[in-house]
């Protein structure tokens, strides 16, 4: 079986069989087309190899385009003017301007810059990744990026139609009232148990003592109307028993 066409020297048909590949000369890359039996529709061999040029920007390369480039060329010869670089993707055969964030350049691409461009924006404006000044959003007096959420602290506008991105916090709902204790006196108190009160009902009692007596004190329930009547019913049953007894 005869080696792939990239091998000078081979243990088999592939491309990865090679023990030594096909040398391309300086600036020169090799191309290889492992492919299959037949003939692409390029009117190329299935199975072929060749040394391509590099890019234009490549003195040595391992692949095609500027990003293959093992070793740059010298560009030198193109003379580009400062704020201008080589084309990179014209393969370096003219100068390019460099990207908007860049005073000088090694290159036309955003990363590449020698000096950065110092970007000052208007008051209501705001530098994007273009290094380009962009208005603020309608609800933003001045910002930091796009948006209405991008707005500096304290240049926010709150009202109109940018108020929607701005809702008001509610109000906290107002506590119930406190109910003391019946022991306690009316509000005087820290929460609803009778331990809780600051100050009695009764002006005998002792708050740090549930409003239970004071020492030398007792509770006096007063007369009720019950017991009076019964007081006096008792009186008039021994009257009766009385009179009955004298009587005999």
């Amino acid at each position: 079986m005869p080696c792939h066409p990239a091998c000078q020297t081979c243990t088999g048909g592939t491309a990865n069989d090679c023990t030594k590949n096909i040398e391309c000369a300086a600036g020169k890359y090799l191309y290889i087309n492992g492919g299959g039996k037949s003939s692409n529709v390029y009117g190329l061999p299935a199975r072929f190899a060749e040394c391509r040029d590099c890019d234009g920007c490549c003195k040595t390369c391992k692949g095609p385009g500027y990003y293959n480039c093992i070793e740059k060329a010298d560009t030198s010869g193109l003379s580009c003017a400062d704020g201008t670089a080589p084309d990179l993707w014209g393969s370096c055969k003219s100068c390019k301007a460099c990207h908007k964030c860049c005073e000088t350049c090694n290159s036309p691409n955003k990363g590449d810059c020698i000096k950065a461009k110092v970007i000052t924006c208007a008051a209501g404006e705001y530098k994007n990744d273009d290094c380009t000044c962009v208005k603020c959003d309608p609800c933003c007096k001045t910002c930091t990026g796009a948006g209405p959420y991008k707005c500096t602290a304290g240049d926010e506008i709150k009202t109109g139609d940018c108020a929607k991105y701005w809702p008001t916090t509610p109000a906290t709902p107002a506590k119930a009232p406190l109910v003391c204790h019946h022991f306690c006196k009316e509000g005087k108190c820290t929460g609803p148990g009778v331990n809780e009160c600051t100050e009695c009902e009764h002006p005998d009692a002792d708050p740090k003592n549930s409003c239970d007596c004071k020492p030398q004190f007792y509770i006096d329930y007063g007369t009720s109307s019950f017991s009076s009547a019964y007081t006096s019913s008792v009186l008039m049953m021994l009257i009766g028993l009385l009179a009955m007894v004298t009587m005999a």
